[in-house]
């Protein structure tokens, strides 16, 4: 895949009315000023209108509050709604895009998913493994619910999801609302790329780089300039680091994974890591949650950026903020690595498999890059197969409701086909933790 960034032109975006209108469920997390701190960067932005869905008021005045001092005088208006039928369905009335990324559950339920699979020693995760089966399975029933409303008021709008699992998620909505426009998106495999051509003194948008994986879990298999071979520089490179992944790693592969991988190759030491933390990820997020509402509230638009910076969202600024400029006709150096169906992109996969395809846009649509016909190798192809056969299994188990084929989808995965344990491990899923917020 040859990105040539450099030849893209302005375009007249997909979206060509006055103004452009997008909804984002989940409006009241902590991450969401990134986003209009990222937008207030720009010299020049279209006309842009964005709603902020949540339940809870008191946390979505205070992220409209700093978007405004954010934007200062971005062409950019902003307004929140809640959730109750008649208020949602105005909100989702018109809108092009429609952004979700709630967390059902809240910090409680993100600290269960990553603690719970440690007792079998399984590495934690909210969107990968057991971890992000049990947040498919909270989530799910709150989130139908949801696209119930987007898919009668807004049916043409693009679903763009970035709520966790994401591959989980994506099936699930394609095989409920065939009708809607739904892709996820992660900054991950981009960050990744531009971290190796960083690492190697070349400039991204000069490379041809071949990609295959599932949401978080995917490798770079080619990425070459002209003759040059950039992985295995970019395995020098990594001579002297102990981190993942190593030189080592990199040249047995023969390819860059995305950081992700480590669970599955260094579950031991991960596993060992998370049990020894002083405080688990989601408790000292939900901390930061609560410093950084208290300045969003209040502060000042230095103070909010600061704030922000403790907390770093880069899917703001290197996924969902070019992708929305670039829809809108704005030239976007990025390249958007998209969860969406196989469609034969991949001849070796089956046409529904969601998998992270690099896209572009082109003329205000996404287009995926075009692919170097060599095939995937048989490795990496043989262990993506195996996470695409969890999730495939996962997805139906959590739109049945079905316990059975939880257990199922468990056996399927790597990290717990040998577990003996598995039907405690399912009722820990399903009892779970209640359900909160949006």
């Amino acid at each position: 895949m040859k990105l040539a960034l450099r030849a893209q032109q302005s375009m007249p975006g997909l979206y060509r009315r006055a103004t452009m209108k997008i909804v984002i469920l989940g409006g009241s997390a902590q991450s969401t000023p990134a986003l209009f701190a990222y937008l207030s960067g720009m010299k020049v932005l279209p006309a842009v209108h964005i709603t902020l869905v949540g339940r809870d008021k008191t946390k979505l005045a205070s992220v409209v509050r700093s978007a405004k001092l954010l934007l200062n005088h971005a062409p950019i208006s902003v307004d929140d709604s809640g959730v109750e039928l008649k208020e949602l369905d105005a909100a989702l009335d018109g809108a092009d895009v429609v952004l979700l990324q709630i967390r059902v559950g809240g910090y409680a339920g993100r600290d269960f998913d990553e603690t719970f699979p440690l007792k079998y020693d399984v590495c934690g995760d909210e969107g990968l493994g057991p971890g992000g089966l049990s947040a498919g399975w909270r989530a799910w029933p709150e989130i139908r619910l949801l696209l119930d409303r987007v898919s009668v008021v807004a049916p043409q709008a693009l679903l763009l999801i970035l709520s966790s699992p994401l591959g989980i998620l994506v099936r699930a909505v394609r095989y409920t609302f065939p009708q809607l426009k739904v892709v996820g998106i992660c900054e991950l495999p981009w960050t990744t790329l531009c971290d190796v051509c960083k690492s190697v003194g070349v400039d991204v948008g000069d490379v041809t780089f071949e990609y295959f994986g599932v949401n978080h879990l995917g490798w770079f298999y080619r990425i070459s300039q002209d003759d040059r071979n950039l992985i295995q520089e970019f395995a020098r490179v990594r001579r002297e680091s102990t981190g993942f992944p190593s030189a080592r790693f990199i040249e047995q592969w023969s390819a860059v994974p995305t950081k992700y991988l480590r669970l599955h190759f260094e579950s031991a030491s991960v596993v060992e890591q998370q049990r020894n933390t002083g405080k688990p990820r989601a408790k000292v997020l939900d901390d930061l949650s609560h410093t950084t509402f208290r300045v969003i509230a209040r502060g000042t638009p230095d103070e909010i950026k600061v704030a922000l910076s403790y907390r770093h969202a880069p899917w703001y600024p290197h996924a969902i903020g070019p992708l929305l400029l670039a829809l809108m006709g704005q030239t976007m150096a990025v390249c958007f690595f998209l969860s969406v169906p196989n469609n034969g992109f991949y001849t070796e996969q089956q046409e529904d498999d969601i998998l992270e395809i690099p896209h572009i846009v082109e003329d205000g649509h996404l287009k995926p890059l075009n692919r170097h016909p060599e095939s995937v190798p048989n490795r990496i192809a043989q262990l993506t197969s195996s996470f695409i056969a969890f999730e495939r299994l996962a997805t139906t188990a959590i739109l049945s409701r079905d316990t059975r084929l939880l257990q199922r989808a468990l056996e399927a995965h790597p990290w717990t086909s040998q577990i003996k344990q598995l039907p405690m491990m399912v009722r820990e899923i399903t009892e779970g933790v209640n359900p909160h917020g949006v």
